[in-house]
């Protein structure tokens, strides 16, 4: 049987990157996805209803997911934007956006999933997309990760207001993901990044599809308001290379 047959996963932010994978993933494992993104997206399975939309209009959003099934089983809320200033610089448009997408509107779309859960009696999933940054922030995009820091405070609050609904919260923090948008920082900063990670290797968008699996299932029953490290040990001892130089 597929992990996932007969579950309806909503995931936001699936043009590239961890979303897409994510949503083709659960598509696999027999789910059906309601993947949304700001960019029109084709997908090559027709397990996948794409909805092109902005999660900062998260009313519109969430009616247009009703609109195209009665059941949400799942979200995984993994929309969000990164905005690189130094704070003496940091320029409050931007910064309000970077609230705006990252904390505000995702609450506010999880809480209309989680009510539309509530009132379907049959519980549900929610799996919120935090950052290693909200842990140890970086100098230069600290905004992005005090919003992170705010999310996932958020997660264990939801999870225990949501959890006499039946309804599971918990989040994960990526660390250096393969994908698109990190290619450019690897390509000047790869050594040093692996050199701070003790599996010594940059993370694959796989290894954060088994990670999210995992916590979207059953198999994780008696987990809720975590925060899952998936980072291969980043900077869980200082000069972790020097272990690969032994």
């Amino acid at each position: 049987m597929l992990k996932f047959e007969e579950k309806t996963v909503v995931i936001t932010g699936t043009s590239s990157g961890i979303g897409r994978e994510l949503a083709e993933y659960f598509a696999e494992e027999g789910a059906r996805v309601i993947a949304v993104s700001r960019k029109r997206t084709e997908y090559n399975n027709d397990r996948i209803l794409g909805i092109q939309g902005n999660i900062k209009s998260y009313n519109k959003v969430f009616l247009e997911i009703k609109q195209v099934t009665n059941q949400i089983h799942i979200l995984i809320n993994n929309a969000g934007i990164i905005y690189y200033s130094n704070l003496l610089e940091a320029e409050i448009e931007k910064t309000k956006d970077v609230f705006d997408t990252n904390v505000i509107s995702t609450l506010m779309l999880s809480t209309l999933v989680a009510n539309d859960m509530k009132e379907k009696k049959n519980g549900g999933v929610i799996v919120n997309t935090l950052s290693f940054a909200s842990k140890i922030p970086s100098a230069g995009s600290g905004i992005y990760a005090a919003s992170k820091a705010a999310m996932e405070s958020l997660t264990r609050t939801m999870s225990a207001e949501f959890a006499p609904f039946e309804i599971r919260v918990n989040g994960y923090s990526p660390g250096v993901i393969r994908t698109g948008m990190t290619e450019p920082v690897l390509e000047k900063n790869e050594e040093q990044m692996v050199n701070a990670i003790a599996l010594h290797r940059i993370g694959d968008t796989r290894d954060v599809v088994k990670a999210v699996s995992f916590l979207a299932s059953d198999e994780s029953a008696y987990l809720t308001g975590i925060n899952l490290d998936v980072s291969g040990g980043k900077f869980v001892v200082q000069n972790a290379g020097n272990c690969w130089n032994i």
